[in-house]
């Protein structure tokens, strides 16, 4: 039998911790009801369902939501009055609990949004009277009991690969047609006959959004919260890494949609014709580039590991890196986004800063001319290619001047495209160099070093 998953803290820290949620209790106050605009405008909504008391399990609690999207505060019922922690109150409760999770190990555990939920929980059953244990030990407690081992799958968007694929921290699987049929399966299960048909049909849409496609997955020990965040985090890394390959980095004219699924941007637009009032015709179109279906054969792995990705695999899988593998892998993370975007100016954003960031020393230095000269000689071979390679990011950043000064659209794509593949070159050029540098300052005394050779 496996023995209960628990949480500690230092006692010295426990009593701190102790002592500050003690003095939250005062705030706890009566909270009036949000004021109604009576006669203001009602969105014709449509509602698909309507939930009565009887439908609602266990005790409702509100949240309090600012313009920013941030939570402001809560409450809770105690003899038919709504009580809670608004304002500055709640603030320093998220303060505590966030104090809390970065103590010791425990934010390898557990998220500061559970012990923000565990701490109200506190602070209601104590103000209640339904509870007299300290602060510490009641999160703590809950929270371990939230804690468990859990296999994490993230589907990808249209991404299909022929065998598992491991990168960083990742491993890239196929949700197989079983595992949806077992899904459905678990459905059905305790659902009556009558209902059964309506919600296979309605798995379908499911079962042709997802079955076949490669999912990042991990296996973690934490509560649920701070499980999603660890897997979102590590597959964001390693999604990145792997659309570093896919063609769109290297011309302007494919866009990747590699991403997760449901964060794909696939543009989707309606068109309804009008006649008399009454809706005649309604269309809908997907408005998407080529490459919204990414098929790796086991062949184009084997290149993308032996062009890079393996080498990209071990450096996320590294608990420590190098000042340089810091700032390169922040780069190419950062370069990895411009092709998911289909206007040029937008690509041309990210890949300027991803390059400025790698090959530049500080923002004092003229930027055009040095991006230019060291590009050149971290791609170039012969004398001839590094001019050619050095005139074309001066037309490239003189078109980007252009956009941004004068708002004139970036038209010259082969010029883009061919900077486009100067670029990504240069990024694999120093994935495969990257022990050869501790910091970006050796790698820019090196590329000096040879333009005097």
């Amino acid at each position: 039998m496996t023995a209960p998953f628990t949480l500690d803290l230092h006692p010295d820290a426990a009593r701190k911790f102790d002592e500050k949620a003690e003095g939250l209790l005062p705030l706890v106050c009566v909270i009036p009801p949000a004021g109604r605009h009576e006669g203001g405008f009602q969105p014709g909504f449509h509602v698909r369902a309507r939930f009565t008391e009887r439908e609602i399990i266990g005790e409702v609690e509100t949240a309090f939501i600012d313009c920013r999207g941030r939570e402001t505060g809560r409450t809770f019922v105690l003899d038919g009055k709504a009580f809670g922690l608004v304002g500055k109150g709640y603030r320093d409760l998220e303060a505590l609990a966030t104090r809390v999770q970065q103590t010791g190990g425990i934010r390898s555990f557990v998220s500061a949004r559970c012990l923000v939920n565990t701490a109200f929980q506190w602070a209601k059953k104590r103000y209640r009277g339904e509870s007299k244990e300290a602060f510490t030990g009641f999160v703590l407690r809950e929270c371990a009991a939230l804690v468990k081992e859990s296999e994490i799958w993230i589907p990808l968007f249209h991404v299909y690969i022929q065998t598992e694929l491991s990168v960083g921290r990742i491993k890239f699987k196929t949700l197989s047609r079983e595992m949806l049929d077992g899904y459905l399966d678990l459905m059905l299960k305790n659902l009556p006959q009558e209902k059964q048909g309506a919600v296979q049909v309605a798995f379908e849409r499911t079962r042709s959004r997802f079955q076949g496609c490669a999912a990042a997955t991990i296996a973690l020990t934490g509560e649920p919260l701070r499980v999603e965040e660890i897997a979102t985090e590590q597959a964001g890394y390693s999604i990145a890494a792997l659309r570093f390959f896919h063609i769109a980095n290297q011309t302007p004219y494919v866009r990747c949609y590699c991403a997760m699924n449901g964060m794909e941007n696939l543009p989707v637009a309606s068109t309804l014709v009008i006649r008399e009032g009454t809706i005649e015709q309604w269309g809908q179109g997907v408005r998407s580039s080529p490459g919204s279906t990414w098929v790796i054969s086991d062949q184009e792995i084997r290149e993308f590991q032996w062009g890079g990705l393996d080498a990209l695999s071990r450096l996320l899988a590294k608990d420590k890196r190098s000042p340089f593998e810091d700032e390169l892998l922040d780069a190419i993370l950062l370069y990895s986004r411009n092709s998911l975007f289909d206007d040029p100016a937008n690509r041309l954003v990210y890949i300027l800063a991803a390059v400025e960031s790698i090959l530049l020393r500080d923002n004092n230095e003229p930027v055009g001319k040095n991006i230019g000269e060291r590009l050149a000689f971290v791609v170039g071979i012969t004398p001839e290619e590094r001019i050619a390679i050095r005139d074309n990011v001066k037309e490239i950043y003189d078109l980007r001047s252009a956009f941004l000064h004068h708002g004139r659209a970036l038209r010259e794509m082969d010029s883009l495209e061919l900077f486009m593949g100067y670029v990504w070159r240069g990024f694999v050029a120093l994935i495969h160099d990257m022990d050869k540098f501790r910091t970006k300052q050796e790698l820019i005394e090196a590329l000096e070093r040879r333009k005097m050779e």
